[in-house]
């Protein structure tokens, strides 16, 4: 923490400052052309670099060669002392020249179809920090090894990132409720838990009522909205128009997988427990899906081809249904899935032999997730708080004793504000980037404008 707090004064002491002046050009043909100035250089900047910068980073990254080709320049480096090529295209280059983004919004300015057809670049340098290049539209780019390393990775790279688990290696950590609530560090200490394992709990919360656990996700951001309601009461109800609020088991599933875009994170605050009954347990989704995909490839295609209906049809009157395929494979990439067998409406398949095909493959995958292997299971007691991604984790409940009065509190928040405060509370403490969460596109965010900044 001193060492970032100390990097954001030498900053304010040494940083050049861009000003990004757009400027319009008329030109014959009345349409218009931006360029952009930039200004006040620092006299220590290379002394600035060299000292600090690299510190920022991880990676160690030497340039080996850059031959320039067609239409791409073939950077032949090493990072961390593993030697890799990467062709990069004259386009992408220029379309993500640092200096094409807004100082203060961070908002990319350049209009590529403003951008030259026959571009190319007239003079490639590069040293230990930075890669320069003058194109033939008289636009110089300069960019950070760093930054082009982190942002040449391709999607399946920071996929692989997820850390998903098994029973024997889940580190289920404990955070005071009252030190998450006052001390930034606590927060991010408990988002980074959520960042890597999809899981983590509060304890000792001082007071248990409808304002505890709406507290306690507004530390993140705000809540998320459903037919619930912003939060909702888990108790048990002889007429319950939800399972949940029945005192039945309820085996894996994730919440909403009929609406459009799921909630992300979960809250379950304890208000009361049951003395018989009604531990929670849970499972990492992409775990099993992962072992499941190598032991049977056929019967996993299957599910991430045939789609299914998800609804909620409700004595009430609400009913939201949604049609897709339980796992979202792209490019060999599972990059969501979706099971919650209570909330299934009826399939709807091309013909019987189809039905067979996936009812085959749904049994397997069915039995496959039941194994004790996956499953972590404990209890919740007053005063703490369960929080999970529900888009990564599958949860459950065993059946309890309805004369006891278990008494659950819910909220959902959602992904992307998730996302948001982990990196504003990254920036400021440092810590590991932001791992792919269980959504469809999710990658770490963009660091442009601290480049401008930092440059």
């Amino acid at each position: 923490r001193t060492f970032y707090k100390t990097i954001q004064k030498l900053e304010i002491q040494h940083v050049r400052k861009y000003s990004m002046n757009l400027m319009m050009d008329r030109v014959a043909n009345n349409t218009a052309k931006a360029t952009f100035k930039q200004s006040s250089k620092v006299t220590s900047e290379s002394n600035f670099k060299e000292k600090y910068i690299t510190n920022l980073y991880k990676e160690e990254i030497k340039i080996k060669n850059i031959t320039v080709n067609e239409t791409s320049l073939e950077i032949q480096w090493f990072i961390d002392n593993e030697a890799s090529t990467k062709h990069v295209d004259f386009f992408w280059l220029r379309d993500h020249c640092p200096s094409g983004y807004d100082f203060n919004s961070g908002q990319k300015m350049v209009r590529i179809h403003e951008i030259a057809d026959d571009l190319k670049p007239i003079e490639v340098t590069y040293d230990h920090h930075t890669l320069t290049i003058k194109w033939s539209d008289k636009h110089t780019s300069q960019f950070t090894l760093t930054w082009l390393a982190k942002h040449l990775q391709t999607p399946k790279d920071i996929r692989k990132n997820m850390h998903t688990w098994t029973k024997n290696t889940l580190e289920l950590n404990t955070h005071d409720h009252e030190a998450y609530m006052n001390d930034d560090q606590v927060l991010f200490s408990a988002l980074q838990d959520l960042n890597k394992w999809g899981i983590t709990k509060l304890e000792n919360a001082k007071v248990s009522n409808p304002e505890t656990i709406q507290r306690v996700v507004e530390r993140i951001s705000y809540l998320r909205n459903s037919i619930y309601g912003e939060t909702w009461e888990v108790k048990y109800d002889p007429s319950a128009i939800n399972i949940a609020y029945s005192n039945v088991e309820i085996n894996y599933h994730q919440d909403l997988c009929y609406y459009d875009a799921p909630p992300g994170l979960q809250m379950l605050h304890c208000i009361d427990v049951s003395p018989n009954g009604g531990e929670s347990f849970f499972c990492d989704l992409f775990q099993v899906a992962k072992d499941f995909q190598r032991e049977h490839p056929e019967a996993f295609h299957v599910l991430a081809t045939i789609p299914i209906s998800f609804h909620n049809g409700s004595l009430d009157g609400d009913h939201v249904a949604y049609y897709r395929t339980m796992f979202n494979v792209k490019h060999d990439m599972l990059l969501e899935i979706f099971y919650s067998p209570y909330w299934e409406g009826p399939f709807h398949f091309v013909d019987a032999q189809q039905a067979r095909t996936f009812y085959d493959a749904y049994r397997l995958w069915s039995h496959y997730v039941q194994k004790d292997e996956y499953r972590v299971e404990f209890l919740l007691y007053p005063g703490e708080t369960i929080m999970f991604n529900n888009r990564r984790l599958g949860h459950a409940r065993r059946t309890f004793d309805p004369k006891f009065a278990r008494h659950l509190q819910g909220v959902y928040c959602d992904l992307d504000e998730f996302a948001n405060k982990y990196q504003q509370l990254r920036r400021q403490h440092g810590g590991p980037p932001l791992l792919h969460l269980g959504n469809a596109s999710h990658l770490d965010v963009p660091e442009n404008l601290d480049l401008i900044k930092r440059l």
